[in-house]
């Protein structure tokens, strides 16, 4: 299940970010490592979204109502794969039925991998430039992410661990080493840093997910569907995508959860926000606004957004 959800949201991530569509597959498979070298049992990585719009959109708002919920069957199935079915399958029948009304590759409208199986994969990975370790700017590029991503991570994870059926409890330390090494392999091969990611961790325990191996599977999915079926990925319209990520958002920022941050007190509700502010005008290279966070941690812990355990990794 947590396969299903992770496609789009790679595919969408790495076209937000402007690199090509299979950076975000590599990274998401880069979850491989991480699976394995992180103690977190629930959390999983990855890169950290017309009228097929609001088509999908129907449906995932549809797909979240008690109606199906009550039905196991289709309780099991993920709303954005029924989005990306649906979407395909609407613009086959408008390039149909429609001749001239449909989603063309070549206007940028699908999704576009390496088409050839795995040699035409392969031919796509490319190696880092070394001769850039003398531009100075990337050692601050780099000190950002590293920071953003080891925040993001360590929120993700304690998140994962509250929510977590069994309560079972994350070393930090090895899931920040486990990120680091997944994060190195996935630029390695031309993919984007690597994090925890809320999406598919919450996604992992719906799931009922016992241990790392989900994690590790979703990877060697994602990894399998680039490889064997390319051309099935390369009908899903972006705008599908599109969809999925606006009401993931949506699902995520609540008007509720700024309504109960706010009644939580300032301590809560300016890190929260200071959060959202970072992502939405500043964007993910610049995490300056966590300071705002960390201000309010120490100005008083108890009553902090987050936690800082010293001693014994909880």
């Amino acid at each position: 299940m947590v396969f299903l959800v992770a496609l789009p949201l790679c595919l969408k991530i790495a076209l937000a970010s402007g690199a090509p569509l299979y950076s975000g597959v590599i990274s998401g498979v880069g979850g491989l490592l991480v699976a394995l070298l992180s103690g977190s049992t629930v959390s999983v990585s990855g890169p950290a979204a017309g009228l097929a719009v609001i088509v999908a959109t129907a449906i995932l708002v549809a797909w979240d109502s008690a109606w199906v919920k009550k039905r196991k069957g289709l309780a099991m199935i993920p709303g954005a794969l029924i989005v990306v079915v649906v979407g395909i399958g609407m613009n086959e029948l408008f390039r149909v039925l429609l001749d001239g009304f449909y989603l063309r590759a070549e206007d940028g409208h699908l999704v576009s991998l390496p088409p050839g199986g795995p040699r035409d994969f392969l031919a796509q990975i490319t190696q880092p430039d070394w001769s850039r370790l003398t531009d100075t700017r990337i050692y601050g590029i780099a000190l950002t992410i590293a920071i953003v991503g080891s925040i993001e991570s360590l929120l993700t994870l304690e998140a994962s661990d509250k929510i977590d059926p069994q309560r079972r409890i994350s070393d930090p330390t090895r899931e920040l080493l486990a990120q680091g090494v997944g994060s190195i392999a996935a630029g390695w091969l031309g993919g984007l840093p690597v994090t925890a990611v809320i999406v598919r961790s919450s996604a992992n325990v719906s799931a009922s997910a016992q241990s790392c191996w989900s994690s590790f599977i979703h990877g060697a999915l994602l990894l399998g569907c680039v490889l064997l079926i390319p051309l099935a990925l390369n009908r899903i319209p972006l705008a599908s995508l599109a969809a999925v990520l606006l009401v993931i958002g949506f699902r995520l920022t609540t008007p509720a959860l700024y309504r109960e941050t706010w009644r939580a007190g300032m301590d809560q509700f300016l890190p929260f926000n200071s959060h959202g502010a970072r992502d939405h005008i500043r964007g993910l290279a610049d995490g300056r606004a966590h300071w705002v966070g960390v201000w309010c941690h120490f100005r008083d812990p108890s009553k902090s957004s987050h936690s800082i355990h010293a001693g014994t990794p909880r």
